[in-house]
């Protein structure tokens, strides 16, 4: 069974189509791109997918269920979204412990997850004190604080800089490895490339998915003019 499912998912805002037809799934233990330029879509759909907006048609699935039908979705889906801002008067280790009682975990789980993501050092230091790439950690330390089986991450590279990017790659595929299942998007073509197993190319509708090397014909294209290629054709 696949961990992440789009059928038919479409979604409207009167005359406005943000999501058109999106239809692809995410096998266990990949590590997928959800690709785009701007306005593409990315975040519409990963909304759909976790339940914070309801599709005008198809569905959006996980471990075959709609996310809010999942029981403890905490300890099954790590989720971390590009916008969905933080309370900047509370510490890391203060944010985190929320994030661990409402996915049902214990508190010594915080400690262990400020440890794995680099943020051991300013766990007691106020969020709005850090940087961006600090605060892209702490986002994705609270998706992993339920210790989930998936995680679906939007843009989770923005604010990072090159070492913070080496490290955020070398964990996804450390947690890829373990068995777990990332979704993320980016539309950041090249540290994205480094990252993934397979990609999905959309532009408010499906335009391309499969493996790096079947978009780019075994390596015989340029991954960013095959990229520019398809949206381009369909803006």
């Amino acid at each position: 069974m696949s961990v992440v499912a789009f059928e038919g998912f479409t979604k409207r805002y009167g005359e406005q189509v943000a999501v058109d037809d999106l239809t692809f799934q995410v096998s266990p233990g990949r590590i997928v791109g959800l690709l785009g330029p701007n306005g593409a879509g990315k975040s519409t759909a990963l909304k759909g997918l976790v339940g914070l907006l309801h599709p005008t048609r198809g569905e959006a699935r996980v471990f075959g269920a709609r996310y809010a039908d999942i029981t403890s979705p905490g300890r099954r889906v790590g989720v971390h979204l590009d916008g969905l801002g933080f309370e900047t008067a509370l510490t890391p280790r203060h944010h985190l412990r929320i994030c661990a009682a409402a996915a049902g975990q214990a508190r010594s789980r915080v400690d262990a997850v400020l440890e794995e993501v680099g943020l051991a050092s300013v766990a007691s230091r106020a969020i709005g004190r850090l940087s961006t790439g600090m605060r892209q950690r702490l986002g994705l330390a609270g998706a992993l604080v339920g210790d989930p089986e998936l995680l679906i991450l939007d843009e989770p590279a923005n604010g990072l800089d090159p070492e913070g990017i080496r490290w955020l790659r070398g964990y996804l595929r450390s947690f890829a490895d373990r068995g777990g299942t990332v979704l993320l998007s980016s539309h950041q073509l090249a540290e994205t490339a480094q990252t993934v197993d397979e990609v999905v190319v959309i532009r408010r509708r499906l335009l391309f998915a499969g493996t790096l090397g079947e978009l780019t014909d075994g390596g015989k294209r340029r991954l960013e003019d095959r990229f520019f290629e398809l949206v381009d054709n369909h803006a």
